[in-house]
């Protein structure tokens, strides 16, 4: 059981996120994977819809390039789709989405 703010939401999720990766080269990296999620809130009061299931699923790659011991760059991107199985045309829309994100970082180890 969570509560935030007043509001208070209890669910259940079951998530299956394989991944792997291949060395190119000792110095590059590359990385997939993708993501299988259910979620089922029982009670979710926090406004539009209350009994929500969410399925969501999504895919990404990376990767990640090693310049020396202390000092790594990477590049990614990630698609995601989430559909919620038990939305009526009244209900929010806004649980229904489809997201692209590209990220790039930089990492320094000490």
């Amino acid at each position: 059981l969570n509560s935030a703010k007043g509001l208070n939401s209890r669910y259940v999720a079951y998530r299956a996120r394989p991944s792997i990766s291949y060395f190119i080269s000792p110095k590059l990296t590359t990385t997939g994977g993708f993501e299988i999620y259910y979620r089922n809130f029982d009670k979710y009061t926090g406004g539009f819809v209350s009994n929500r299931e969410d399925f969501t699923t999504g895919a990404g790659i990376g990767l990640d390039y090693q310049f020396s011991q202390k000092l790594m760059a990477n590049l990614g991107y990630r698609y995601t789709q989430n559909n919620s199985l038990n939305l009526k045309a009244s209900d929010n829309p806004l649980f229904e989405y489809t997201r692209h994100v590209f990220a790039l970082g930089i990492s320094y180890f000490q």
